[in-house]
């Protein structure tokens, strides 16, 4: 949130962009992303879905979507200060709204990770590539 409010969401999907660049040759790595990461903004500051993001995560694997509840999902980011504050905002359920179509397109896997705990989340990625854990 700090650098947000001190560069602006702009240079923050800047920052994101030049963070996967660096990352886009590694092996054997997870990366766990925020929702926003598939989304670059426009001249007026407006979404739109980053074709040159989306290009280095499918060169680095597959792209896993944990599908959850509007409510849980306000859940996990209230209170985290290391996320901007979203829970408060009505606005938050629109964002969501209008991303899910292009979080649904741009998976290769998806998974119900409503109500589930981490370990059961991750047992379910693990069957989804045919890992054993």
């Amino acid at each position: 949130p700090k650098y947000v409010d001190s560069f602006g969401w702009k240079k923050f999907r800047e920052l994101e962009y030049a963070i996967l660049k660096k990352l886009e040759n590694s092996n054997g790595i997870i990366l766990d992303c925020g929702g926003g990461v598939i989304f670059d903004l426009d001249e007026n500051e407006n979404e739109i879905l980053s074709q040159r993001k989306l290009d280095i995560l499918r060169k680095m694997g597959s792209i896993v979507l944990l599908e959850r509840d509007f409510k849980e999902l306000v859940e996990k980011v209230a209170g985290d200060s290391t996320r901007p504050d979203l829970a408060k905002n009505k606005m938050y359920e629109d964002i969501l709204k209008r991303r899910l179509p292009y979080y649904q397109q741009s998976a290769n896997i998806k998974i119900n990770a409503s109500n589930l705990k981490k370990e059961e989340i991750a047992q379910q990625i693990l069957q989804k590539f045919g890992w054993k854990s």
